[in-house]
């Protein structure tokens, strides 16, 4: 047989085609790197190594290659509820996902009520919980203002981390719903924590919610995507009319500031060298409402929780 003979060729490239083939496959690759060495960083720290994601998303990735999702603002916050003495009791996990908060949540609380609806989503909650945070019970239920059944939008264009009970869909997916007010298994335990991520839903879920928040008067995280442009959403407001009126927002600042803060202001610039002379520093701080964005994830407290109001930060 002839030495280096071509027996069969797939596909022809021109110069272009090749370069453009060549740049992606160069850009997969080093993407592929990181990742690898995202993850072993992440693994380094003793996380868990075999956590049941979805291969597919986008969102299951992350958390393979950085860990927990928003640490920076959960460990800002869990900063100071142990500084305030107020981790204690059971925590409720409403709209757990694939329990990736839900295991750092059982680190700290006698154990953690999780709930998810999305039967796949489900099911891998279940085993994540079961390996890694084997205290704490998954329901396969969505929190809501009612109780019955719901279509469930599971678009396919969609993260896993981003299905909802709310807005404008077609899905023939249908789950089943109940209010927090009506889940027995919770009502004699001691409520320390209600952390709610439904995309959209969370005024639907405090609905749902009144008289457990107003008996057990636990601490209260939750994204909030409706709040901006000066106006409070109607999920913080029904949470003020319950009592909580601190309102905090986890955020980093240079640890030394000057001027005020506007559009392309030089503030900015200050900022800027501040925080390559000085560091930064996490911080909660008082929401004011005044952002033309929506804000996410957000502390609220009743005056109960603490015997002094909580400190707002740099300012």
């Amino acid at each position: 047989m002839q030495a280096g003979k071509v027996f069969f060729t797939s596909s022809e490239l021109s110069f272009s085609d090749y370069v453009r083939w060549r740049r992606d496959e160069k850009k997969k690759q080093y993407l592929a790197n990181q990742f690898q060495s995202l993850s072993r960083s992440y693994l380094a720290e003793g996380s868990p190594r075999f956590l049941g994601v979805f291969a597919h998303d986008g969102h299951s990735q992350k958390i393979n290659a950085m860990g927990r999702t928003e640490r920076w603002q959960f460990d800002t916050i869990f900063d100071a509820l142990r500084q305030w003495g107020l981790i204690r009791g059971v925590a409720l996990d409403i709209g757990a996902n694939i329990g990736i908060h839900s295991i750092f949540f059982a680190s700290l609380y006698e154990t953690v009520y999780a709930f998810e609806p999305y039967p796949n989503t489900f099911r891998i909650l279940s085993y994540n919980l079961e390996t890694y945070a084997p205290g704490s019970k998954a329901y396969q239920l969505a929190l809501f203002s009612s109780t019955g059944t719901m279509p469930f939008d599971d678009s396919p264009s969609k993260s896993n981390a981003q299905f909802s009970l709310v807005g404008e869909f077609d899905s023939p997916t249908v789950v089943e719903t109940i209010r927090l007010d009506e889940f027995g298994p919770v009502q004699n335990t001691r409520i320390g924590l209600v952390k709610i991520d439904v995309e959209g839903a969370e005024y639907h879920v405090l609905q749902g919610a009144r008289e457990t928040l107003a008996h057990h008067r636990p601490v209260v995280i939750l994204e909030d995507w409706e709040s901006k442009d000066g106006h409070m959403s109607d999920a913080l407001k029904l949470l003020e009319s319950l009592g909580y009126t601190t309102i905090l927002e986890p955020a980093f600042h240079p640890n030394r500031r000057r001027g005020r803060r506007g559009r392309f202001s030089l503030a900015k610039l200050l900022d800027a060298v501040n925080v390559w002379r000085h560091g930064h520093s996490f911080v909660l701080k008082s929401c004011d409402f005044m952002s033309p964005r929506g804000y996410q994830l957000l502390l609220a407290l009743h005056p109960d929780h603490l015997d002094r109001p909580p400190p707002s930060g740099p300012s």
